[in-house]
């Protein structure tokens, strides 16, 4: 199963995205580009260091980005 979570490095995203990949979830995720690189993943980090949790640049406000990452990780 495959799944995508926007606002990988929110609060509850990121409990989300550890339970998910407790349960065998190949997790995605999306993060927005900011001026903090540092801060895009600190909550995420440790997932994403260890390549359980693929992070993909992605904006809410931009559908096209939206429909790519979709149409890229084809979530179930």
């Amino acid at each position: 199963m495959k799944a995508l979570i926007t606002g990988a490095n929110g609060q509850d995203a990121s409990f989300l995205a550890e339970l998910l990949v407790d349960k065998g979830y190949e997790v995605y995720g999306t993060v927005r580009r900011n001026s903090v690189p540092e801060s895009q993943t600190s909550r995420i980090s440790e997932l994403h260091r260890e390549k359980k949790v693929k992070l993909l640049y992605a904006d809410l406000n931009d559908a096209a980005s939206i429909e790519n990452v979709v149409a890229q990780t084809q979530p179930d």
